[in-house]
């Protein structure tokens, strides 16, 4: 009877560690998905940072187009 008892109370002790596993198991996956949401908030930044670029790249075309004008004008005169 008491081996009994003590084989249950193991039992029980086993399962208990099962669920602590999995707890951890869970815990990792939830880490995992928030190191992917930072690495797709870091896309989004390096997203942005290409846009400025072009942006910036626009301007300096515009600054070409607009010397070339000059240029055109003062050669009409």
């Amino acid at each position: 009877m008491i081996k009994d008892d003590i084989m249950m109370i193991k039992d029980d002790i086993m399962i208990k560690d099962d669920i602590m596993m999995i707890k951890d198991d869970i815990m990792i996956k939830d880490d995992i998905m928030m190191i992917k949401d930072d690495m797709m908030i870091t896309d989004d930044i390096m997203m942005i940072k290409d846009d400025i670029m072009i942006k910036d790249d626009m301007m300096m075309i515009k600054d070409d187009i607009m010397m070339i004008k000059d240029d055109m004008m003062i050669r009409m005169t």
